[in-house]
């Protein structure tokens, strides 16, 4: 397997390498390292930080936290996709980008200071305004290491980027936020830490990216306005939809419920994303070097989905059915109020992560226009369903999550099936026996559960989890063959991707 140039490509062959090789294949690998060991560093400590600080202080973080992920998103003014999305770059490109992204996230700190009055007011939080004045500095941090962190993707040096997003985040958490949290600094222990992780790795990804600061007025390519005009929209049509939900919650039910919806939903997308973002990165980067080929795009699609598929929705499906033992294991009995929340929202991030692949491939194949009237109608449609769950309780809000992400997927499929000139069945294919596993494995968990359920809250969920993994064995066991059928389980099972008594397992000899 052979790289003919310093960019990522998409291998010309026809099985596992249809979809990610060569230097693509390595920097996955690399990246979904690295994201394991920081998403499971997230998922560790934020239950420490859960069961000592309490659902309110959660919330209180939450509402800052709303307004720093929109106001990110115009800060990148989508210019990091497209400098990864260009066939070629300058470094006059690059300068004129940072310095953009510095502007902005200097505008928006300033903005975000003085109105934090008022968006404490509107949530029904005045407490919430200096916790919402301190992040506002995020911005401005933040916009040193966004340029540089695209420019690490964009040479598939997800190596050094995990490294410097693992090393900033245990600083910024185990060093400054639990010790804090333990100290009795309530939401502020989560402030110092987040402020703490931003300044660390924006310093050790512009240095690791051999920046320099060079003030560039207009940059060669003017392309980068049109593009980055185009995925800012998408991106935050992307960022409304995704937290809309939360702001009403805020708005309507209270921090309290803020904090118990934004832990129960963080609970099942932490170890989902671990799926699902490393691979967007890569994915994206590599179909922008074969953006004119799409079988190879076909390809990529249905072995990332499939990939996704066989490891997402089984997760999803199986916490959807048996929350309880899964919030009284995890967070404790304080945290009881998330139990009717997690079924619909381990539903709706099984849906996100099926579309979540579909997004890189319409920014890598310039069909940004298409991803954005899809998000349009989504955004449209939400706002009057989350008015209306909110009139009821936080549960409905979260149901109401669970429909608008099985619309969103649709809507992005159709857009899907238009750019590659497929139908819409043919993009479903992988998706079919992956929820026919996850259905039979939660069922089977579901009614294990039932006989441990009186077992303390650790061993019932043990139990349950041995129950799962034993379900999902057997069916691969029995069907193996069947569910890695296609360019997912081609890729998987190739060169040694699979351990060898794992295929006779699975009954893979033949790959």
């Amino acid at each position: 397997m052979k790289n003919s140039n310093s960019d990522a490509t998409l291998s010309d062959v026809t099985d596992p390498a249809d979809t990610i090789s060569g230097r693509s294949y390595t920097a996955l690998m690399w990246n979904y390292g690295g994201t394991l060991v920081s998403i499971s560093s997230q998922f560790i400590i934020g239950i420490i930080l859960a069961r000592v600080l309490g659902p309110e202080a959660f919330g209180i973080v939450a509402i800052g936290m709303l307004v720093i992920s929109f106001g990110n998103l115009i800060v990148d003014f989508g210019f990091g996709a497209a400098l990864i999305q260009a066939t070629k770059i300058s470094e006059r490109d690059v300068g004129f980008v940072l310095l953009v992204q510095v502007l902005l996230g200097l505008f928006l700190s300033l903005l975000v200071y003085f109105c934090a009055h008022g968006i404490s007011i509107f949530f029904r939080r005045p407490d919430a305004q200096a916790v919402i004045a301190t992040m506002s500095l995020l911005f401005v941090v933040q916009a040193f290491g966004q340029t540089a962190s695209t420019i690490l993707k964009r040479s598939l040096n997800f190596k050094k980027f995990q490294a410097i997003n693992i090393i900033s985040y245990l600083v910024g958490y185990l060093i400054i936020g639990i010790p804090c949290a333990l100290h009795g600094q309530g939401a502020w222990s989560i402030v110092w830490a987040q402020l703490t992780q931003a300044t660390l790795f924006s310093l050790l990804a512009f240095t690791s990216a051999d920046l320099k600061f060079r003030v560039y007025l207009r940059p060669d390519n003017p392309g980068l306005f049109r593009y980055g005009g185009k995925v800012m929209g998408t991106n935050l049509c992307n960022s409304t939809i995704s937290n809309l939900d939360a702001a009403v919650v805020g708005r309507a039910l209270g921090a309290i419920n803020l904090g118990l919806y934004n832990r129960a939903m963080v609970l099942i997308s932490t170890p989902i994303n671990t799926v699902t973002s490393s691979l967007q990165g890569v994915l994206f980067s590599a179909c922008s070097r074969r953006q004119d080929q799409p079988e190879l795009i076909r390809k990529a699609y249905l072995g990332a989905c499939g990939m996704v598929g066989i490891v997402a929705l089984p997760v999803c499906m199986t916490v959807a059915a048996v929350p309880d033992a899964v919030i009284f294991a995890v967070y404790g009995p304080n945290w009881a109020g998330a139990i009717p929340l997690l079924r619909p929202l381990s539903m709706s991030v099984g849906v996100g992560a099926m579309l979540s692949i579909i997004g890189p491939i319409l920014s890598a194949c310039n069909r940004v226009d298409l991803e954005l009237k899809a998000q349009f109608i989504t955004a449209i449609v939400f706002v009057p369903l989350l008015l209306i769950g909110s009139r009821y309780s936080v549960e409905a809000v979260a149901w109401m999550t669970f429909l608008i992400s099985l619309l969103r997927w649709t809507l992005l499929l159709r857009s899907l099936a238009t750019t590659l000139k497929v139908e819409i069945r043919v993009l479903l294919t992988p998706v079919v026996l992956p929820l026919g596993c996850a259905s039979v494995t939660a069922a089977v968990t579901f009614y294990a559960d039932r006989f441990a359920i009186e077992f303390a809250p650790m061993g019932r969920m043990v139990s349950d989890i041995f129950a799962a993994i034993g379900s999902i064995g057997l069916i691969f066991h029995l069907f193996g063959k069947q569910i890695m059928r296609g360019p997912h389980g081609s890729y998987l099972a190739s060169n040694g991707k699979i351990p060898v008594k794992m295929k006779r397992w699975f009954g893979l000899n033949e790959y």
